[in-house]
């Protein structure tokens, strides 16, 4: 899978890292993880890490496909959920603004995309600066 999913309860969010090649079909199914997970609730905010993420292999449809999916599989997050997407290239962050576009207007979330990781982080909430200085305080 190119998505290694870990939930901090403590800090109620979900930390999606993306690797490799991904698809359409990895982020639902890493979506699907997340709102499945028992420590995961209404509210759990999330960022997605696209800074290992090699291929992105997804086009102006398949995005709106796997929007209309996701709608349906969040239909219990509370609007206004935090939704924090981290990509720092220009192939991550062209695609996640693409994904931003469709998403904002049909899913719960409060979607923003970052190229820096403390607009990310603060976008959520979280004090730290980086994604491995959240990850050690947040374990």
């Amino acid at each position: 899978m190119a998505v290694d999913v870990a939930i901090f309860e403590r800090r109620n969010l979900a930390y999606l890292r993306f690797h490799g090649r991904v698809t359409p079909t990895d982020s639902l199914n890493a979506l699907d993880r997340v709102l499945s997970d028992p420590r995961s609730h209404p509210d759990t905010t999330q960022l997605a890490d696209l800074s290992s993420v090699d291929d992105i292999c997804a086009d102006f449809v398949q995005t709106l496909t796997l929007v209309v999916a996701e709608a349906r599989l969040s239909s219990t997050v509370l609007p206004g959920t935090r939704y924090a997407v981290y990509a720092p290239a220009d192939l991550t962050y062209g695609a996640a603004r693409m994904y931003h576009q469709i998403a904002e207007t049909a899913l719960p979330y409060q979607i923003e995309v970052f190229r820096d990781q403390r607009g990310a982080l603060a976008h959520l909430c979280q004090p730290e600066r980086t994604i491995p200085a959240f990850l050690i305080a947040a374990a």
